[in-house]
């Protein structure tokens, strides 16, 4: 079942307890993530611009922004974004700001729908131990987040991010 709760409907309590009590948290990457977060509750991250946060419980999935270039008049690649120091423990903390994106031309740019649907959807498999598809999370892992200590602790990013986003 899904809750659609908003401001005419919400309390302090309420905003806790379903946080505390939900199947999995879909959210951002600030606010009310961290409250399920505390409760060990898987989170479905969506719009997650910080490169090198990796704070979700084990079985949680994040989708990343896509970065534009106002330069290259296009989306950055991964290998690009990880150039620039995005996925790094010592330098991905710049990514944080606005300040940053603009100093450097690049706009965030939001998740789509089909995005949001495809992480949710492999939320339910991952929750429902429905097989999916570990091996691009793997090499993605290995590639451009090496230097986390424990890294298998952490979430993931969505199989479906990447057949989205090849």
């Amino acid at each position: 079942k899904i809750i659609f709760y908003n401001k005419k409907y919400s309390s302090d309590f309420l905003d806790v307890f379903l946080s505390a009590q939900a199947k999995f948290f879909i959210g951002n990457s600030s606010g009310l993530k961290a409250v399920s977060q505390s409760f060990n509750v898987p989170v479905a991250a969506i719009n997650q611009i910080g490169f090198n946060l990796i704070l979700q419980p084990s079985k949680s999935l994040t989708i990343y922004k896509k970065l534009y270039s106002i330069n290259k008049r296009r989306l950055l690649k991964f290998d690009e974004i990880f150039n620039l120091g995005l996925f790094s423990k010592e330098t991905g903390n710049k990514g944080f700001f606005s300040k940053y994106y603009d100093d450097n031309n690049l706009i965030p740019i939001e998740n789509t729908s089909e995005e949001i649907r495809g992480l949710v959807s492999d939320m339910f498999n991952l929750i429902d131990k429905k097989k999916i598809n570990t091996i691009i999370q793997k090499r993605f892992i290995k590639k451009f987040l090496y230097d986390y200590k424990d890294i298998e602790l952490a979430g993931k990013v969505a199989p479906s991010f990447f057949k989205l986003n090849r």
